[in-house]
C-alpha cells in the first residue's frame, strides 16, 4: 500500500512549485519556514525518491520533483472540483471572501447584510489581502481585487473602472485654502503603498510632476488614508465609487475638479475550481445586480465636485 503524504505537504509542495520559494510558500500557506521546509522532507521521506537539488545555495525541483509536483497540481484540482459537485446543492455552509479594504469598508459593509437577508443558511467571512492584488489565499472562495485584470488560472469578471481624485475635511481645505492642485504642496499627502501609481496619475494629468516632490505620509491600508483624510491630517486620492457616501454627506470634499481614470480596476477573482459553487454563484449575482442597482457599474464618474461643497451639481 503507498503511503501517502499528508494534504498539508502536498499544498506545501503545490505552493513551492508555484513560488520556487520557501520564504513564499511560507507566507503563502501562513506557515514558517522551518514548518514548510518539514512538510517536504516528509514527502521525500515517504516517497523514497529526491524531490529537490540545491544549485547555488537554492532549493530546485529535480525533474522528477517538477513532474510529481504537476501531478499533485492536477489531483488538487480534481479534489476541489468532487468536493464542490458533490456538496449539497442547497445555499449553505461558509463563504470565505477576500475583499480590498476600500471597496470592503467604503462600499461593501453597508449592504452585506442584503446578501445575508435573502440566503439565510450562507455564512460569510471577509477578510483583507496581502496586497490589492493578492489571490494567493487557498482558503478563499472567492476575491475582490484592485488591479490590472491579470490573474493566471483564475475566472476573472470586471466589476468596475475606478475615477480617482483628491478628497479632504472640510477644515483642511479651508484652513490650506486649496483653490489649485499647486496647493498641495501646503499639505501632507496621505499615500497608500498598493496605490501610489493612482496619486503619480492624477498629478501628471494635473500638470503638477512628481509625487516625490510632494510631503506625504504612505499607509499600507486605505483606510488609514481615509481616516486620516477625515481628521483632516492631508489630502487622500479616493476614488469616487469608495468616498461616495462621505462626499455626499460632507465629510469629505472634494478640492479640485479633476478627475481621472485610474489603470487599475475593481475585479472579481474566482478559482476555476470555485466557479460552480451555489454559494459562489448567488454572491456574484447579487453583487453584480446591486451594484446596477446603485448605479456604481457606469464607467464613467458621477462628479461631486462642488467649492467647499460635497453633492452632485443640480
Amino acid at each position: 500500500m503507498v503511503n501517502y503524504p499528508p494534504m498539508q505537504a502536498l499544498r506545501a509542495l503545490d505552493s513551492f512549485a508555484k513560488t520556487g520559494s520557501i520564504y513564499k510558500t511560507a507566507e503563502e500557506l501562513n506557515l514558517t519556514r522551518s514548518a514548510v521546509s518539514y512538510q517536504l522532507r516528509q514527502i521525500e521521506e515517504r516517497l523514497k525518491f529526491r524531490l529537490f537539488d540545491r544549485e547555488n545555495n537554492m532549493l530546485v525541483l529535480t525533474p522528477q520533483g517538477l513532474a510529481y509536483a504537476l501531478d499533485v497540481r492536477k489531483a488538487l484540482d480534481t479534489l476541489s472540483v468532487a468536493a464542490i459537485r458533490n456538496s449539497s446543492l442547497s445555499l449553505r455552509g461558509t463563504l470565505n471572501i477576500s475583499c480590498t479594504p476600500g471597496f470592503g469598508g467604503g462600499w461593501l459593509s453597508g449592504c452585506i447584510a442584503g446578501f445575508l437577508d435573502q440566503q439565510r443558511d450562507i455564512q460569510i467571512n471577509v477578510r483583507t489581502p496581502k496586497t490589492l492584488a493578492d489571490v494567493s489565499d487557498p482558503e478563499t472562495d472567492l476575491f475582490i481585487s484592485y488591479g490590472d485584470g491579470r490573474w493566471e488560472n483564475m475566472e476573472v469578471i470586471m466589476l468596475m473602472e475606478v475615477w480617482v481624485t483628491p478628497v479632504c475635511s472640510p477644515i483642511l481645505l479651508n484652513k490650506f485654502s486649496l483653490a489649485q492642485p499647486a496647493d498641495l504642496r501646503k499639505v501632507h499627502l496621505l499615500d497608500v503603498n498598493d496605490r501610489q501609481h493612482d496619486w503619480e496619475h492624477w498629478l501628471t494629468a494635473a500638470g503638477e510632476g512628481s509625487l516625490l516632490a510632494y510631503a506625504r505620509v504612505k499607509f499600507s491600508d486605505w483606510h488609514f488614508a481615509y481616516s486620516a483624510a477625515l481628521y483632516a491630517q492631508g489630502v487622500a486620492l479616493g476614488d469616487i465609487f469608495t468616498c461616495s457616501a462621505a462626499l455626499e454627506q460632507g465629510l469629505l470634499v472634494q478640492p479640485f475638479e479633476l478627475t481621472v481614470k485610474s489603470q487599475s480596476s475593481y475585479y472579481l477573482v474566482i478559482p476555476k475550481a470555485n466557479t460552480e459553487s451555489p454559494a459562489v454563484v448567488a454572491f456574484v449575482n447579487w453583487l453584480q445586480n446591486e451594484l446596477t442597482r446603485n448605479n456604481q457599474h457606469l464607467s464613467a464618474p458621477s462628479l461631486l465636485f462642488q467649492r467647499g461643497l460635497a453633492h452632485p451639481k443640480s
